[in-house]
C-alpha cells in the first residue's frame, strides 16, 4: 500500500485484484473518500507505469469506471462523468467494447442527475448501452441496465 501513488511501481495482477477488493470493501463501508483516493493513486500510477500498454489500458479502463461509480455514490456526477467520457472515448477509438455498456449507462445516469440534458437523450444513451450489452456485455450487466431503464424511463 505504501507504493501506491508513488509512480514507480509495476503492479502485478494479484496486487490489482487486491486493490479492487479493498475498494469494494471501502465502498461497502461507505468510506467513499478512501476508495476514491486509492483509485486515483492507482490511476495515476497506471498512466505512468511500465505495464504492457494494452494491459495498462484495460486495467485503467476498469479503475476509471470504478472511480466513476464511487463518485456518483458520493453525488459527484460531474467529476465521475469526466472519467467516463475520457475513458469511454478512448475505448471507442481503440475498438475496445469491454465495459462500454457500463460506461454508457453510467454516462446516462450522470447526465440525468447533472441536469441540463433532455430525458430523451439520457434514455437513448441508456438504450444504446443495453443494445451494446446484448452483443458484448455480461448477463448481469445487461439485466441491471434493463432494470434501470425500465424503472427510470418506463
Amino acid at each position: 500500500m505504501e507504493e501506491v501513488g508513488r509512480g514507480n511501481h509495476c503492479y502485478t495482477r494479484v496486487e490489482l485484484n487486491l486493490i479492487h477488493t479493498l475498494v469494494m470493501e471501502y465502498q461497502k463501508r461507505k468510506e467513499y473518500e478512501r476508495a476514491c483516493e486509492l483509485l486515483k493513486k492507482v490511476l495515476q500510477d497506471l498512466e505512468k507505469g511500465t505495464v504492457n500498454i494494452e494491459e495498462r489500458f484495460r486495467e485503467t479502463y476498469l479503475v476509471a469506471l470504478n472511480l466513476d461509480k464511487i463518485l456518483t455514490d458520493m453525488g459527484e456526477y460531474k467529476e465521475g462523468n469526466q472519467y467516463c467520457m475520457t475513458w469511454g472515448k478512448m475505448a471507442v477509438q481503440r475498438g475496445f467494447a469491454t465495459l462500454l455498456d457500463d460506461y454508457l449507462a453510467e454516462i446516462s445516469y450522470n447526465l440525468k442527475n447533472m441536469g441540463g440534458y433532455s430525458r430523451e437523450y439520457t434514455r437513448q444513451l441508456c438504450e444504446t448501452a443495453l443494445q451494446i450489452s446484448e452483443i458484448y456485455g455480461k448477463k448481469t450487466v445487461r439485466k441491471a441496465i434493463g432494470e434501470y431503464l425500465k424503472a427510470t424511463y418506463g
